[in-house]
């Protein structure tokens, strides 16, 4: 979920609080139209938000099962496929087999029935000689059991997926529909600003709060062989174009937490150098631009150093 959907959903909830706290505008029939649109919009985009943050965590111990059960079997069958064309001096069978299998581990469910569907009919074919190596039709059986739960559950995760995708674009069209009532509310709010002044700043105050503000970047430091979040590195941000008494400019110097992230809300637009140190870790150094207000996200993987722990 991108954090610039729920800084735009908290701003219009205080938006609707304001207008609705001051008599100016609750007097107002146009704000009060706006309003039960702006509180309706905001409903939706609530509920949106709550249904694509919550996850379906059975779907993905389906896969991993199924997934966990297929693969050893079939690496199995496989490998005794392989040593017995080798036995028969088929190198180009053995050499296929061979490479097929050093994929098995990370190749999609749809490329893993084509795979056992070869198998398959490559070990009935041959399973009298299979047999010296412990494989027979009841292990072929298996392998195509559990692919057949692979298939059912990464069907479901597809689908799931696709979900949560519709889910997202309903949440965008919605957010762009907010924005233009927002600026539709805007102008409205206008009529008042040389009428009722500090209404009128209290409104843009509302509309300009700092902690409404989209972060410009966030920064996340990953442990390159676990994907966990580094804590404790040091992350340096500077500038390639401006200098401070001769110095680059540096736009950021933190250390991360347990989140391994560095957030930055300085609307600086730049070129910037990011260096990346930690104790036992290679030091990560990358440019980025920051040319717009769109926000970015950045992840780094950290390389332990060989030999150090």
């Amino acid at each position: 979920m991108k954090e610039s959907n729920k800084v735009f959903l908290r701003m219009m909830l205080g938006v609707s609080k304001y207008l609705k706290g001051n008599e100016i505008f609750t007097s107002m029939k146009a704000i009060q139209d706006l309003e039960v649109k702006i509180d309706a919009q905001a409903a939706k985009i609530e509920k949106l938000i709550e249904l694509i943050e919550t996850e379906n965590k059975s779907i993905a111990v389906a896969v991993s099962s199924a997934t966990d059960k297929l693969v050893p079997q079939l690496y199995a069958i496989m490998k005794a496929e392989e040593v017995y064309f080798i036995s028969q001096g088929n190198i180009s069978m053995a050499t296929e087999l061979h490479t097929t299998r050093a994929e098995i581990q990370r190749t999609s469910h749809k490329s893993l029935e084509t795979i056992v569907e070869t198998v398959a009919k490559i070990g009935r074919e041959n399973i009298a000689k299979l047999n010296a190596y412990n494989i027979y039709d009841e292990d072929i059986d298996v392998v195509e059991s559990y692919l057949q739960q692979l298939v059912a559950a990464s069907t479901a995760q597809d689908r799931y997926n696709e979900e949560k995708r519709l889910k997202r674009d309903e949440l965008e069209a919605l957010i762009a529909e907010s924005k233009e009532l927002l600026t539709e509310t805007d102008m409205v709010v206008e009529i008042i600003s040389l009428t009722h002044p500090a209404e009128y700043k209290g409104y843009t105050e509302v509309r300009n709060k700092k902690e409404y503000s989209e972060l410009l970047f966030t920064i996340t430091v990953l442990n390159s062989e676990t994907g966990k979040p580094e804590e404790n590195a040091r992350v340096v941000v500077r500038s390639t174009t401006k200098k401070v008494k001769d110095k680059p400019y540096v736009l950021l110097n933190r250390v991360t937490r347990k989140t391994g992230e560095v957030r930055n809300n300085k609307r600086e637009f730049d070129i910037y150098e990011m260096t990346v140190e930690k104790i036992g870790c290679e030091t990560h150094t990358q440019q980025f631009t920051v040319a717009d207000n769109t926000p970015l996200r950045l992840e780094v993987m950290l390389k332990k150093i060989e030999g150090m722990n």
